[in-house]
């Protein structure tokens, strides 16, 4: 609701952190009143896995997405570790991490599964740089199942970003991640 002193009623658009946390936090109750007590990292990854999330934009300036209400509240899924964060590499390496896809429901969810990585300086495809071992996955009803992602470093040099997506026929979950490739420069006097 927007402030008729200011000249914005009846409503009005704002951004930050105190225009978000009052609807995350409605939301998180939400979650809570469907689910029960949940973790606070099985929210969070909730949260980051069901958010809307702008392919055309990048991972360190939306983080997860937008968080999206119809999509986590009845979500069957658990996206385990939905944010990955390699930190600073200084060689050339490969990184790999397990995402948990956590059936919570009654049906059976299958999913493809794909991958992105991007250069967040100069908006670079390096798609060639992450994979996936599986472009499928079936979810069972009470159910874990494991996909493995893994990042080249080679040739990955500045800030990085990428998006680890499960698109299903009733519902789209994903996971973000992140590193830095820098260069260690030794000064000797």
């Amino acid at each position: 609701a927007g402030s008729q002193d200011a000249g914005e009623a009846p409503y009005t658009e704002k951004t930050g952190t105190s225009m978000s946390a009052p609807h995350v936090s409605g939301l998180v109750a939400l979650l809570q009143e469907e689910r029960g007590d949940l973790p606070v990292t099985t929210i969070e990854n909730k949260l980051v896995s069901t958010a809307d999330f702008d392919e055309d934009d990048r991972v360190y300036r939306q983080g997860g997405g937008e968080v999206h209400a119809p999509s986590l509240i009845g979500s069957e899924i658990v996206v385990h570790d939905a944010v990955n964060s390699f930190g600073l590499i200084d060689e050339a390496t490969t990184e790999s991490e397990v995402i948990a896809l956590e059936n919570v429901g009654n049906d059976t969810h299958e999913f493809e599964v794909g991958a992105t990585l991007t250069n967040e300086l100069d908006e670079e495809n390096l798609d060639d740089h992450i994979s996936v071992n599986t472009t499928s996955v079936t979810v069972e009803p009470g159910e874990t199942e494991h996909v493995e992602f893994e990042v080249d470093t080679e040739g990955a040099f500045g800030y990085n970003s990428g998006l680890v997506t499960f698109d299903g026929e009733e519902a789209d979950y994903h996971a973000i991640l992140g590193f830095t490739k820098a260069n260690e420069v030794t000064v000797e006097k």
